[in-house]
């Protein structure tokens, strides 16, 4: 569509690089795209992988209202109760896929100015 979109403007105005620009366009969309889909799919596979380990982490996890932590009734891993970010950390690390967490962090901070 970009690859149109660019040969239309440059029929229309009479500036035929406007062909390359939008071919060049498509492309560079294309690329990105399979980019981005890859990527999602690598992670969602590493995600489905962890699964089992992330469940087993978390059998025997309860949530204190109270206390507003997250503390392990048999007290393995961790024997007091722990900040529900610190549960997060623990569970997605046990699944193997803790270094999502740094990406998912950096992209949710404000950027830095």
């Amino acid at each position: 569509m970009a690859a149109a979109a660019g040969s239309y403007a440059a029929d229309d105005r009479n500036l035929p690089w406007l062909t390359v620009v939008g071919a060049v366009a498509a492309v560079l969309i294309l690329v990105a795209t399979i980019a981005i889909v890859r990527g999602e799919n690598r992670d969602a596979r590493r995600v489905l992988a962890g699964a089992a380990r992330a469940a087993e982490t978390t059998a025997d996890a309860r949530y204190c209202p109270v206390c507003r932590g997250v503390f392990s009734a048999s007290g393995a891993p961790w024997p007091q109760p722990v900040s529900p970010e610190r549960f997060r950390v623990h569970v997605w690390t046990a699944a193997g896929y803790g270094d999502l967490l740094d990406a998912k962090a950096k992209a949710c901070e404000p950027p830095s100015s």
